[in-house]
């Protein structure tokens, strides 16, 4: 006696593997296409960073993109901000979130990561505003040059003397250029 197969299972089972094959295709797309969405929105990876922590890091950067993108205070006023020699990322992080520079401590760091700015950061001082984004204050934060420099001419020093001391004295002006 030969078993027929029964329809209805036919009618459940094939449509269950067509939903599976579609999201298989679906998440290979998004896997291929990651890398260029990532650099397009955050910049370049670390070539530092092994490959699943590239997906992993760009994942949860693309989840908490707009605490990145977005400022904190579109309104918000300019202030100084102090790293300390030697200071801790996790200790930036935190100043950061008390003065209300950035809103989430977690998708920041995730960026210092991804990016590689996390061992880059300069001690110094900064002038931040909560109208930048967390990715500009990340950026700004990659350069402690002062905006600036208290430079003192004494009384008696000729124009050649002048210019002799400007390349120890902060400003980027050449002595060729002040001459």
């Amino acid at each position: 006696m030969s078993r027929k197969r029964s329809p209805i299972l036919a009618v459940f089972f094939l449509p269950f593997i067509a939903a599976i094959l579609l999201g298989v295709l679906l998440l290979l797309v998004f896997i291929i296409g990651l890398p260029d969405r990532l650099e397009s929105t955050f910049g370049p990876a670390s070539p530092n960073l092994s490959q699943s922590s590239r997906y992993r890091l760009g994942i949860q950067l693309l989840i908490q993109k707009n605490d990145l993108t977005t400022p904190v205070d579109a309104g918000g006023v300019v202030t100084s901000f102090e790293v300390e020699n030697g200071e801790s990322v996790p200790s930036i992080i935190q100043k950061l979130v008390r003065d209300g520079l950035i809103s989430n401590p977690g998708a920041f760091r995730s960026y210092l990561q991804y990016t590689g700015l996390d061992t880059s950061l300069q001690a110094g001082s900064y002038r931040l505003s909560p109208a930048m984004t967390a990715i500009e204050i990340a950026h700004q934060m990659q350069d402690a040059t002062p905006f600036e420099v208290i430079f003192s001419v004494l009384a008696g020093w000729r124009i050649e003397e002048i210019a002799n001391s400007l390349p120890s004295s902060g400003l980027s002006i050449s002595p060729e250029n002040m001459l």
